[in-house]
């Protein structure tokens, strides 16, 4: 099967990382970075995507299939029954549609030299087939520049060879120099590409760093955010209760002053307990404030629960006419059959239509037998008439 032409690029845009965002980028890459652990990716073979799939076998088994530069991995969904599937691209063959059975009408084979493993997915079978395509051609390429690089570096090594020889031959007369241009051509560009691969590595792992950083700093924000709504929320009802209590405490201490001026001084005792407590009372509001928070909780609980009751009462009531008009539909059915199956059941109603055919043949037999009475008669009397 022919390789598809295509941009690696696209592999990249595909995957479910780059459109994610905030928290949902962070759960998806922390599953990706499970995966990549459990299947012992290294540091370098990042995943491309991940799709739920089938690994068909003597018993389908079902899990996630793994994309990444380097291999197609396959992580069952019960690891203890099923064994994971970890393929090369580079010892891969072939990728192509295969007929598995009725529940999977269409599977994607790949094949290596050593073993042939097929996967479908029900959903998205095309789109499987062109990720692992993009994939493969992705890394066919990647082996190609890897192959272009090792041969800068023999030819590096056929350089050097040659300018040994060069300064042992002195003046043979023998000017290698178009040969050694060519081959130092080759090796700046291996360099080259080798530089370019390195600063691409480190400013593509800069970039996660920094990501990470952003993210942490983000999470950072948003926590101090909540804890500070949190303690603003907890303080509110405690600088009401200031607010509402430094009045009250000048007209309680002024009512209790004059009534401890009026009454006789054996009740001043009694008073100023009474006042201690009061005043106990609107120094610690705080502590109050818990309680009037509870009960409007309750109320609002006991009021939602009140209306669910309500709810559910209606529905009851709806269902039981709905009953009620099913129970009598089924009776005036049954009503009906019963009287058509005892109607047909009669053994005159079964006779009536022979009867009704031979009633009818009698008649005519009597209406024919009077008409030749009638032509007797007639005859008789014209006889009669002629003698």
């Amino acid at each position: 099967m022919r390789r598809s032409q295509q941009d690696p690029q696209t592999i990249e845009k595909a995957q479910p990382v780059a459109a994610a965002s905030g928290t949902r980028r962070r759960s998806i890459s922390q599953k990706l970075n499970k995966l990549a652990r459990r299947l012992r990716l290294s540091h370098r073979d990042s995943i491309v995507t991940t799709m739920p799939a089938f690994c068909v076998s003597d018993v389908p088994a079902r899990g996630t299939i793994v994309i990444t530069r380097r291999h197609i991995c396959f992580w069952p969904a019960l690891p203890s029954l099923t064994p994971e599937v970890k393929l090369k691209f580079s010892d891969v063959v072939s990728i192509c549609k295969e007929k598995v059975f009725s529940l999977f009408p269409t599977g994607i084979r790949i094949a290596t030299a050593q073993r042939a493993v097929t996967f479908s997915n029900i959903g998205s079978r095309d789109r499987l087939l062109q990720q692992l395509q993009s994939a493969w051609d992705a890394s066919a390429d990647a082996a190609n520049s890897a192959s272009a690089i090792v041969e800068s570096h023999a030819a590096l090594a056929v350089v050097s060879q040659v300018e040994a020889s060069t300064d042992d031959s002195g003046d043979s007369g023998f000017d290698a120099s178009p040969v050694v241009q060519q081959l130092q051509l080759q090796q700046d560009v291996g360099d080259r590409i080798e530089d370019d691969g390195e600063e691409l590595d480190g400013n593509v792992e800069e970039e996660e760093e920094e990501e990470e950083q952003e993210e942490q700093q983000e999470e950072q924000q948003e926590e101090q955010q909540e804890d500070r709504q949190l303690e603003t929320n907890r303080n509110q009802p405690a600088m009401e209760w200031a607010t509402l209590a430094s009045p009250l405490r000048l007209r309680t201490a002024l009512q209790l002053s004059q009534v401890s001026q009026s009454q006789p001084a054996m009740e001043t005792g009694r008073l100023n307990s009474v006042c201690h407590r009061w005043l106990a009372k609107l120094a610690t509001p705080v502590r109050y404030a818990p309680r009037l928070t509870w009960v409007s909780a309750g109320a609002v609980v006991s009021l939602m629960l009140l209306l669910l009751c309500t709810i559910s009462a209606v529905t009851l009531s709806y269902r039981v006419i709905l009953l009620q008009r099913q129970v009598a539909a089924l009776a005036a059915t049954q009503i009906a059959t019963a009287a058509e199956s005892s109607f047909v059941d009669d053994p005159l109603f079964l006779k009536r239509p022979a009867l009704e055919h031979q009633i009818g043949w009698t008649l005519r037999g009597v209406s024919k037998l009077s008409r030749q009475l009638d032509s007797l008669v007639q005859r008789v009397a014209s006889i009669e008439n002629g003698r």
